[in-house]
């Protein structure tokens, strides 16, 4: 979802404290919707 909303011109911050959650496809599929990722869930609700 968070592709979605950020396709959709959202600013969106996504907190994954396990890089090895997602493969190294979806991570690249991630950045190129321009996601904000970050491993703190903190940081990632303050940008919101």
């Amino acid at each position: 979802m968070a592709i979605e909303f950020a396709q959709a011109g959202h600013d969106v911050h996504l907190a994954e404290p396990l890089h090895e959650n997602l493969t190294e496809d979806h991570w690249e599929t991630v950045e190129d919707a321009s996601v904000a990722v970050t491993s703190n869930d903190v940081e990632a609700a303050l940008k919101c």
